[in-house]
């Protein structure tokens, strides 16, 4: 999961963000499902117009104090996309491959005080898969971002 800022600021600093990840293991010990949810939080309280323009962007590439990026999320090789939802709703991805592998995106634009949460559910397109490493971009705030990280039985 990584973010791909283009606020050209630095409100990112305000964006707390939690992944939490569900393998559904196999008795021999692959993934046959993984369930994501990212929750991205804008937790700027103050007045945006009283923050220096650096880190607010000033309204120069989106309005003063807005957090827009794109969240990138690549699955586990062997594993694909068959849902996904943002804050409860069919999420407007895009789908393509980055130097082989499968990965999403989606536009998260958040406003001092919004919340998004976009989940997936990724399913073994044939067999099982070995259980991959989670890789997250770290956020600037100590302790962010939020990881979770658990296992549910599955039927294979």
């Amino acid at each position: 999961m990584f973010l791909n800022d283009g606020s050209g600021s630095k409100i990112g600093y305000y964006v707390a963000t939690s992944v939490d990840v569900v393998d559904h293991v196999c008795a021999d010990g692959s993934v046959a499902a993984q369930d994501v949810s990212v929750t991205l939080s804008h937790t700027f309280d103050g007045d945006v117009a009283a923050m220096p323009e650096y880190v607010s962007g000033g309204g120069t590439f989106v309005p003063a104090g807005e957090f827009h990026a794109n969240l990138l999320v690549y699955p586990p090789q062997g594993l694909s996309l068959t849902e996904a939802t943002q804050d409860g709703e069919t999420a407007m991805l895009n789908g393509e491959i980055h130097h082989g592998r499968s990965l999403t995106s989606v536009r998260i634009v958040l406003a001092p005080g919004d919340t998004t949460t976009v989940e997936y559910r990724f399913d073994a397109s044939g067999q099982s898969v070995a259980r991959g490493d989670l890789a997250v971009t770290p956020g600037a705030a100590s302790g962010n971002p939020e990881v979770d990280r658990s296992e549910a039985s599955a039927d294979c």
